[in-house]
């Protein structure tokens, strides 16, 4: 399982997506949602999780713009 790195936003933050087979997780969605989703929707995943880092608006903005497509459980420590 190779990491795949978004980090193509105004505000320089990484947000990372685990494919394994046909379902994957996000980490840290911040500004990237765009660009995960269409990601996810031309490798046809299934996305099951979102993994916070901490809850600093620059790491979650972008989950709500997940949760409009798919039904995921949100992990944060």
């Amino acid at each position: 399982m190779k990491p795949i790195v978004f980090h193509q936003n105004h505000a320089s933050i990484n947000s990372y997506l685990l494919a394994y087979k046909e379902e994957c997780i996000v980490i840290d969605p911040g500004f990237n949602g765009e660009e995960i989703l269409a990601y996810i929707e031309l490798h046809q995943l299934k996305l099951s999780k979102v993994l916070l880092t901490h809850g600093h608006f620059d790491h979650i903005r972008d989950i709500r713009l997940l949760a409009k497509k798919y039904s995921f459980t949100v992990y944060i420590h």
